[in-house]
């Protein structure tokens, strides 16, 4: 997310952004890690701040995150972030790490120096068979959980080819080169993808599948912005701007909270059903069903005697209603 400092414009203007992530657990549980503001060069300069790179950020949310050593964790990041100080920290903390290559990420020679050929660039090498096909559905996705949905993608089909190469400044990593399947109409096409990982245990279906996890980023920014007005500020000042941005953060956090309070203390079958799948909007439609059951109960308890009916009247009196 963007914010263009005061009284520059065009290519002058300076824009400051948030370097954000979110945490999914294995039973869809989401977490929003702390935002993190990233400031151009221009803007730490005027207010003495240190500047930092946006890898930089993302590097230090790595190194600060409170996972203990038992627990597995993966990150799923897209070409931006794929560099080596993604790959050390990872390989620091012992997480895994998929992430899209970077299109000038090179191979390496003998020497581990790099040979200047392309990694993307051996997709027109690979021969057909050297592709295996990978149908991903409802029925054989090993990552559903993790979707937090009852709605799941329709079937996809790739085709992957997983490789051992040596990088550039990485060294020996797990390579999967991937093809997707679009079908429109009677046309078929392919998107291509080159996928990296430090991680050689996984297959070339897993490491696709948890790829697309990162999808779950995308209707995360989505529905901050659509039902918690993520975007909607006009602020002048960019620390109001990181308030808001901690606001917004905290009410979605809250959520969450409830939503699990919720499914543990449940005794229907299908109030857990719908908790299990439910989003920040059928949340916040929780929400506005628990303030409309009260201010019900409020209103029939007041009714029942001369004394709460004269105070309903004139707490009623204080509002301005429009039928």
């Amino acid at each position: 997310m963007k914010y263009k400092d005061k009284g520059k414009t065009g290519n002058g203007s300076q824009a400051n952004l948030w370097v954000m992530g979110l945490l999914i657990t294995d039973i869809g549980v989401r977490l929003p890690l702390p935002r993190r503001s990233y400031h151009t060069k221009e803007y730490a300069k005027k207010h003495r701040l240190k500047y930092r790179s946006q890898i930089d950020i993302m590097v230090e949310m790595l190194s600060r995150l409170p996972i203990s050593e038992n627990v597995e964790l993966i990150v799923i990041a897209d070409s931006f972030f794929e560099s080596k100080k993604l790959d050390t920290i990872c390989k620091t903390r012992g997480f895994t790490y998929i992430t899209a290559v970077d299109s000038h990420r090179c191979l390496a020679d003998e020497n581990g120096k790099n040979n200047g050929q392309h990694l993307v660039s051996l997709f027109d090498s690979l021969l057909p068979n050297a592709f295996e096909k990978i149908t991903l559905n409802r029925n054989n996705e090993q990552f559903s959980s993790y979707r937090r949905s009852s709605r799941h993608k329709k079937q996809r089909t790739y085709y992957a080819s997983k490789k051992i190469l040596n990088i550039a400044k990485l060294g020996k990593r797990c390579v999967v080169f991937s093809k997707k399947l679009k079908v429109n109409g009677r046309s078929k096409s392919f998107s291509n993808k080159v996928l990296l990982t430090n991680n050689d245990q996984l297959t070339a279906k897993q490491i696709i599948e948890l790829y697309e996890l990162r999808g779950e980023i995308e209707l995360y920014f989505k529905e901050l912005k659509s039902y918690l007005h993520f975007t909607e500020y006009n602020f002048e000042d960019f620390k109001a701007c990181e308030r808001w941005v901690d606001i917004v953060l905290i009410t979605f956090l809250f959520l969450e909270y409830i939503r699990l309070q919720k499914l543990r203390h449940s005794k229907s079958s299908k109030e857990k059903s719908y908790l299990m799948s439910a989003r920040t909007l059928q949340m916040i439609e929780v929400i506005r069903a628990e303030v409309n059951k009260g201010n019900v109960f409020y209103l029939q308890k007041s009714m029942k005697s001369p004394e709460g009916r004269r105070h309903l009247i004139k707490t009623l009196s204080k509002f301005k209603l429009v039928a």
